[in-house]
């Protein structure tokens, strides 16, 4: 089905309010992150602008020293990697045996990944702090 350009333009203009509103509040995030704490704060101005006058990028390197955020995306990215790598260690012979294997139970193994794979993985979740 083609589109009429006026017809793009109207669905456009009804999506661009929302994209505005979810684009919104990053702005203002990363406008904040570049301004000095007195700009912050506003003090003596009457007005607020969402364009820094002065950047400031201290304000990053100061809170990679102060939390020490270098180890900590450090000590994420060894945790990441290695559950991946450990899952993948157990799903590629258990997907090679389900695929070209033929064994008792391989319907119901097949079943049982299709059924949960159905569900919301949070609905699954819930049973673990069920009393």
């Amino acid at each position: 089905m083609r589109l009429r350009p006026w017809t793009k333009t109207l669905y456009f203009l009804a999506i661009l309010p929302v994209l505005v509103g979810v684009l919104f509040p990053f702005a203002v995030m990363l406008s904040t992150s570049l301004k000095s704490p007195e700009e912050i704060s506003g003090y003596g101005e009457t007005r607020y602008s969402l364009i820094p006058r002065d950047v400031e990028p201290s304000n990053f390197i100061g809170c990679f020293k102060a939390m020490d955020l270098g180890q900590c995306f450090l000590n994420s990215l060894i945790v990441a990697v290695g559950a991946t790598l450990l899952n993948m260690l157990c799903a590629i012979p258990a997907a090679y045996a389900l695929s070209r294997l033929s064994f008792p139970g391989k319907t119901g193994a097949l079943f049982t990944i299709l059924v949960t794979q159905m569900f919301s993985p949070i609905v699954l979740v819930l049973a673990l702090f069920a009393q």
